[in-house]
């Protein structure tokens, strides 16, 4: 989200894509910021990252960004191809554990936005805010290039909502406190991330106070997070550390051995279902959106199993609709042909496979049939 001209309509558009990072890159002399905006790709639901990769349900990975792709088409379908929310980047807002770099690798994702409470403890010269970014080192040695979310200057899009004008007038004077920490440093641009929560519901006076202050400031200026990680705030800059790595401490939600089973049946499911529905696209979004619905992170435990049931009472009912007729058959002969009938409710068409099976009897062309109902 840019300082340059944006208007309130754009911002609260963007902010229900969910497009929830505002960087500001301090610069000694900086005059204004880039004319560029960037949303960022986020999952259908808030997902821990982390979790679904340590559960071994990575596929919900890939399934969770292209259910929240369709949405931001619907929203956004008519952008520019640059316009387009980047991929590269993963803002995080809840716990992570080091199942995260394999949860980036699923999600192709480079850089990576984290709470400062995951890491372990570390201080820029002189005890300054922290406003580099630096290469996460978790598990095994593996390292990602990652970026902390400094929690003070999020507080503000939500702390006041009373006098949302002086909110964003205190977040201003943080920005300008945190470029006059360190006088005459080497290297003067720093940069700290600020992320409102999931769901922040922008308001107008907070958008337009904020956007006013950075429009054209002297010592502040804005960045898009793929400038942050491209090289417009130095690793390493103002003498901080290179690396850190993630605290020990608590990895959040995490999905149980029966959870991860009932998902990963559950997309198999769906997999099945989807070659077996033919022109019925908006089906299959719904009964993916009720699985992918059950694995927010916001949700407890319970209520994720009861959204996976849902799912499961849902294809169900439609499986309902498709019944093989029963009736009694006497064979008078070793060989015979049996008629099996199907019938379908269905307001759609299905391609299928009927398996027979029997304890006393052989089937010589073979025991499955690819039928069309």
């Amino acid at each position: 989200v840019a300082a340059s001209p944006v208007t309130v309509q754009q911002l609260a558009v963007s902010a229900s894509a969910d497009a929830r990072a505002v960087v500001g890159a301090i610069g000694s002399l900086a005059t204004g910021g880039p004319a560029t905006h960037e949303l960022i790709a986020q999952p259908y639901v808030p997902v821990n990252l982390a979790s679904l990769a340590s559960a071994g349900v990575g596929a919900e990975i890939q399934g969770q960004l292209q259910g929240g792709q369709r949405i931001v088409q619907q929203l956004l379908g008519g952008l520019p191809v640059a316009d387009q929310p980047s991929k590269t980047i993963w803002v995080s807002t809840g716990p992570v554990n080091p199942a995260i770099v394999g949860g980036l690798h699923t999600a192709k994702a480079t850089d990576l936005v984290l709470p400062e409470a995951d890491l372990e403890p570390a201080i820029e010269l002189d005890d300054a805010t922290w406003s580099q970014p630096f290469n996460l080192l978790a598990g095994k040695g593996e390292v990602t290039k990652a970026a902390v979310i400094d929690a003070q200057l999020s507080s503000y899009f939500t702390d006041d909502p009373r006098d949302p004008v002086l909110a964003a007038n205190q977040l201003l004077a943080d920005l300008a406190q945190i470029h006059y920490e360190l006088p005459g440093a080497s290297d003067p641009t720093r940069g700290v991330i600020a992320v409102p929560p999931s769901d922040w519901d922008p308001d107008p006076a907070f958008v337009s106070a904020l956007l006013a202050g950075l429009n054209g400031n002297p010592i502040v200026t804005t960045a898009t997070l793929t400038q942050y990680f491209s090289g417009l705030v130095p690793v390493g800059g103002n003498q901080a550390a290179t690396t850190r790595r993630l605290a020990a401490a608590g990895s959040g939600q995490q999905f149980t051995n029966d959870q991860a089973v009932a998902i990963v049946a559950a997309r198999n499911d769906i997999d099945g279902f989807t070659k077996a529905v033919q022109g019925d696209a908006a089906l299959v979004a719904q009964l993916e959106e009720l699985l992918l619905a059950s694995e927010s992170s916001e949700l407890k435990p319970a209520a994720q199993r009861a959204g996976v049931a849902t799912f499961q009472r849902h294809l169900a009912a439609e499986l309902s609709g498709i019944q093989v007729l029963t009736s009694t058959v006497t064979l008078t002969a070793r060989t015979a042909s049996i008629p099996i009938t199907i019938v379908s409710s269905a307001s759609y068409h299905l391609q299928a496979k009927l398996i027979l099976r029997s304890a006393k009897l052989e089937f010589p062309a073979g025991s499955t049939r690819r039928v069309s109902i």
